[in-house]
């Protein structure tokens, strides 16, 4: 009843946006593939449009060619992915190389019979360089009028801003990784509503991780072998009440036998915390030192 009741508000309202299809799902892009991404487009054009089917394919600059990365309605077997080569379709080659939406009827006729009654294709151009497209047929008796061109149209931009956000927060993940990897402390950034975490190199040895992107309770767990303190208590104080922690003093166990300075900041989208940074400052040998300065004087 639920569904139905959506499908009949998009009917009812055309102009619905990408980040009405789900609550969250725009909020969590960054841990999206482009296939995941496209999925989601996919079920807006579903509870707009009429179809038998509907597919998004990325675009091959270099070899030319239309890689499907999700569809409704189409089957696909095997194991290699369905792709249309530019030079074997005309239309596509038009809708592409033009960045030119397509909109084809074919008349009904009982003496020659069509397999395919309705046809759209739309680019998605991303930095004026089409990077794939929205296709969408129809078998039965119905048509497609230049509105729906011109909704699906509006589609494909809307898809072409989340497919650049996909690729600004691809870029700024690999920049985030180089630099922390540079950095000798252990750094660990949380994701609080993925429940995730990347860890740097020096994270990663000192609590024994098993990768650089791991779930939120895979790193509470291991550093509860390593230090002494609640870290769960800490991220818990840090998401309630978005503000930053520092010098907590932590102690290693066993064989991390070190006495360490803790800051968790809170990283904050519209003053609600999202995560946090925790930077674990290693002060045995600092202490050591003041130690022995102390005892000397």
């Amino acid at each position: 009843a639920r569904d139905s009741k959506e499908v009949l508000q998009a009917a009812r309202f055309p102009g619905r946006r990408l980040v009405d299809v789900r609550p969250g799902d725009v909020a969590s892009i960054r841990e999206m593939s482009l296939t995941q991404l496209f999925g989601l487009i996919l079920r807006l054009v579903q509870m707009t449009f009429r179809f038998d089917s509907c597919a998004a394919f990325s675009y091959d600059k270099k070899n030319r060619i239309l890689t499907l990365s999700e569809s409704i309605g189409i089957p696909v077997s095997g194991s290699e992915p369905v792709s249309i080569s530019l030079d074997d379709d005309p239309a596509i080659h038009q809708v592409v190389t033009e960045a030119k939406a397509i909109l084809v009827n074919t008349p009904l006729s009982e003496s020659q019979p069509t397999l395919l009654r309705a046809f759209m294709a739309v680019p998605i151009v991303l930095n004026e360089s089409v990077v794939g497209t929205l296709n969408m047929s129809c078998v039965s008796d119905r048509s497609y009028q230049d509105d729906d061109l011109q909704r699906l149209n509006a589609i494909a931009s809307q898809a072409a801003v989340l497919v650049q956000s996909l690729r600004t927060f691809a870029e700024l993940e690999i920049e985030e990784r180089e630099i922390l990897e540079t950095v000798p402390l252990p750094i660990i950034r949380v994701d609080f509503p993925g429940n995730r975490c990347v860890v740097n190199a020096a994270a990663k040895v000192f609590f024994d991780l098993p990768g650089e992107k791991i779930g939120l309770d895979v790193f509470l767990r291991q550093s509860e072998q390593f230090i002494d303190r609640d870290l769960a208590g800490i991220l818990s104080d840090v998401r309630n009440k978005g503000h930053d922690l520092g010098g907590i003093e932590v102690k290693g166990k066993g064989e991390r036998d070190a006495i360490l300075n803790l800051t968790v900041s809170a990283i904050l989208s519209d003053d609600v915390a999202r995560g946090a940074v925790l930077v674990f400052e290693d002060l045995t040998e600092i202490l050591h030192a003041r130690e022995i300065a102390e005892r000397n004087e």
